[in-house]
């Protein structure tokens, strides 16, 4: 696949594709081979190892390291979000909802599988219907554009600012990469 895309992806779309086999899984596949870009900022990550470390999912200490160091190593974090004027249902979704709609530099989609508890947006979609539209495009790009050339040049002009921090560039705080365990320090609350 020669798309790339930026993807606010919500916390219920990486639970979904540890539990299932399913389009969620499919996401997380095109985060892995880097063909989806995640945005995310601190209360976003908090609330992705908040969520997979509850009892009820049972997920292993490697799994969630796994997801976790995955969805940073290969995303941007934005460290200049802006407070959100829309009112939400669930305020657990305001950071998703900020994420998306302060990182309109990348045209940025915010992937859920609960679209009824946000504003009703073109780039607010399911994991089915994103995948549909990256498939969409796949089809319509001319063979000689360089979606890497031109999503690196943007990445960098971006991570030039102050209001991104390339994901890798947190590993060393969130991950401790001797032992491959995760700092759990970073998501102490303060």
């Amino acid at each position: 696949m020669k798309i790339k895309a930026f993807a606010v992806v919500d916390t219920n779309v990486i639970v979904s594709a540890l539990t299932s086999d399913s389009f969620p899984r499919d996401v997380i596949n095109l985060i892995a081979s880097q063909n989806v870009i995640p945005v995310f900022d601190k209360r976003m990550l908090d609330e992705y190892y908040d969520v997979l470390n509850r009892n009820k999912f049972n997920f292993s200490k490697q799994v969630i390291y796994d997801t976790l160091h995955l969805t940073i190593s290969n995303g941007i974090f934005i460290n200049d979000v802006e407070q959100a004027k829309t009112a939400l249902r669930d305020k657990k979704d305001i950071p998703f909802f900020e994420v998306k709609e302060s990182s309109s530099e990348f045209d940025t989609y915010l992937v859920t599988g609960n679209l009824k508890d946000f504003p009703e947006f073109r780039t607010t979609i399911t994991p089915k219907e994103f995948l549909n539209v990256l498939d969409t495009l796949e089809r319509f790009v001319q063979a000689d554009f360089n979606y890497e050339e031109n999503i690196e040049a943007l990445k960098a002009t971006q991570l030039s600012t102050t209001k991104y921090t390339s994901g890798k560039e947190l590993l060393e705080q969130i991950f401790n990469e001797k032992t491959k365990k995760i700092n759990k320090s970073y998501f102490e609350r303060g």
